[in-house]
Parts: structure tokens; sequence; C-alpha cells
């Protein structure tokens, strides 16, 4: 007759669950140790120990953890997914894509693998691959945030420009204070034969208004002279007057408003990178 294995009390679990959902990590894992130790062969403290150690970035460390846990939890597919995310990190991309499609057999809805499984398919250029796990990760919850961002990746990628603008707009209705990807998207807009000038422009000034109001309040009213017809002095802060594509745009702006009389330009340079392109903006630019 088979004697029960013993198990952990159900107050135990509940309160290393409670600690790890808190982000009480290092009490959770001290916890998680203890139950690991107590009862070895309970897979849920194993668990919750890997992705602990993948949170902390404690890879290497937290690889066996993560295999102990899927050896003793084989039908649940979260735990493929964390040791699939742990190979991911460590760059081990053959055994994490095993390890997520894994999880996905045995749920195939499971929309954090297939988030997981697209990203790793899109930096491996398997772009249709990826959109379609993106898609069915869309498909489960639609209100994945990161899911709408990998899928505007993809398309982006495969030179779709108005569907990944469409993808990065779900995603900023989800989430709205990206400031990232909203400049990813302004970005993408920029490239887009299909978007007219007032579109950009009116982006941008919704960008602005977004991320803006909230400091309003605290700008400082300037005693500067408000004759209109005073030299105007702007200045620009950049770390890019290098061989670098931001110069490219700036080079031919800078010329043009050096010509206007009205203005006077101060221009900060941020690196101590020197090459021929930053030696041509020393010497064209004005003092």
């Amino acid at each position: 007759m088979k004697r029960n294995r013993p198990q952990p009390s159900e107050s135990d679990l509940g309160k290393l669950t409670r600690l790890f959902k808190q982000g009480l990590f290092g009490e959770a894992e001290q916890l998680a140790v203890d139950l690991t130790a107590r009862f070895p062969k309970h897979g849920f403290a194993w668990k919750v120990l890997g992705v602990i150690y993948l949170e902390s970035n404690r890879l290497q460390a937290g690889l066996p953890l993560a295999k102990t846990a899927v050896d003793l939890l084989p039908d649940d597919a979260a735990v493929y997914n964390n040791l699939g995310n742990i190979y991911f990190r460590l760059e081990r991309l053959d055994e994490a894509e095993s390890n997520f499609r894994k999880a996905l057999a045995i749920a195939p809805d499971y929309a954090k693998a297939l988030f997981n499984l697209a990203t790793l398919l899109r930096l491996d250029h398997r772009l249709e691959e990826s959109e379609n796990c993106c898609r069915r990760a869309l498909a489960t919850d639609p209100n994945y945030t990161n899911a709408h961002i990998a899928l505007g990746c993809a398309l982006e990628l495969q030179a779709r420009l108005s569907e990944a603008r469409a993808s990065y707009k779900a995603a900023l209705t989800l989430s709205p204070d990206m400031a990232a990807l909203h400049t990813d998207m302004l970005h993408l807009m920029s490239l887009d034969a299909g978007v007219t000038q007032e579109q950009l422009f009116a982006e941008h000034v919704a960008f602005g208004d977004h991320f803006e109001a909230p400091f309003r309040r605290q700008c400082r009213e300037y005693v500067n002279t408000k004759d209109p017809s005073r030299q105007l002095r702007i200045g620009f802060v950049t770390g890019d007057l290098n061989n670098h594509a931001l110069a490219n745009y700036l080079e031919p702006l800078f010329h043009l408003l050096a010509q206007k009389s009205s203005l006077k330009l101060h221009i900060y340079y941020t690196k101590a990178i020197e090459d021929e392109v930053t030696r041509r903006f020393k010497a064209n630019l004005p003092n």
C-alpha cells in the first residue's frame, strides 16, 4: 500500500501565493525554500521559486529549479512557459521554443506562452509565424497590451505600416501612459507615405497634450522680455552629432535655422565621440 506523500498546509501555500502576488519576493523566496526542503516532491513551491529566480535575473541558478517544477508538474503549462523564459533569457532559443510549444500543447490558448513564442519567432525573423501567435493570443485576451505591441512589431517588420500603427494604437488605448510606445508610433507614422502631414502633426500634439499636461502647473513664469522682434535663442541637446541617422535630419535643419538672423542657436553635444560628422558640424555651424 502506497503511503501518501506529505503535503504543505493550505495555509502555507496560500501565504506563498499572497507573498508572490504582492511582489514580496524576498519573503516568498524564504518560504518557498523552506517548503521545498520539507516537501521536495510537492511542485508548487519549486514553480514559484523558479519564477522568483527568473524575475531576479538569477538565470543559471534558476534553471534547475524550473526543471524540477517541470518534472513534478508535467501537466502544468505554466511551468513549461517559465522554463522557456529562462532559456530565452539565456539565449538558448531552441530549448526556449521547445518549452513554449510544450506549454501550448497542454493549453493551446495560453496567451502568455503565445506572446513569448511570438517574440522569439520575431527575433528569428519568422514574421508570419510570429504574427499568427500574436493574433491567437489576442483572440484569447483582447486586452493583452504586450500582444498588441508584439503584433505591431511583426507587422512593421513586414512593412505593413498602417496595420502596425493600428496595433500600436490598440496598445495605447489600453495603456495610454506608455511614452516609449507612443514615440515609436510617431516614428512609424513619419515613415508611412499614407500618413498626411496634418495627421502626423495632430498625433504629435496629442502626445504633448497627454504627457505634458501633468507638469504644466509646475511650469514657472519667465521674466524674459516679451519683445517679438528680439533675437530668439534656441537650445538643442543631443548625443547624436556623430555618424548617426539623426544627424542626417539635424544637419539641414541647423543650417536652415542658422541663416535666420532672428535666431541664435546653442547646440550642446552630450557624447565624447568625435568623428567626421561631429567635425563637420563644428566647422559649418556658427559658434
